[in-house]
């Protein structure tokens, strides 16, 4: 599918997985990591389900692996709470580039590229 192939990196901040409206309301611990409280039961649901997608053979620092969480739940909470005619292509391609992130740092978490690639022929066709 030609949306994903040019290799274009848009996710610059984190900040651009934050809902629209977004009001901080601090962060909470989630296995030794800091995250967005919303955040937590989409994590929490995920690993549930999938088990623990940390590689722990590989050399990752404390603040790359709390930033990868950090971007894995707000894409997690982004695709459980946003209606499909909000999802614009600016917002898959971020969420394709948290995910691209999290495994290059070791996260065990390919199969969300092809999740992120159907909903993209479901937002806008093929």
């Amino acid at each position: 599918m030609s949306f994903f192939d040019g290799g274009v990196q848009v996710l610059r901040s984190a900040d651009e997985l934050l809902p629209l409206y977004h009001r901080f309301n601090g962060y909470a611990t989630f296995q030794g990591t800091l995250i967005y409280p919303e955040t937590v039961a989409a994590l929490e649901k995920f690993l549930g389900k999938y088990g623990d997608l940390m590689d722990m053979t590989s050399i990752t620092s404390s603040f790359s692996r709390c930033a990868a969480f950090r971007t894995l739940g707000l894409v997690l909470h982004g695709m459980n709470t946003m209606q499909l005619l909000d999802i614009t292509d600016h917002r898959l391609l971020c969420w394709l580039g948290a995910i691209c992130e999290a495994i290059t740092l070791g996260f065990r978490v390919e199969f969300l590229l092809n999740l992120v690639k159907n909903l993209a022929r479901t937002v806008f066709g093929e």
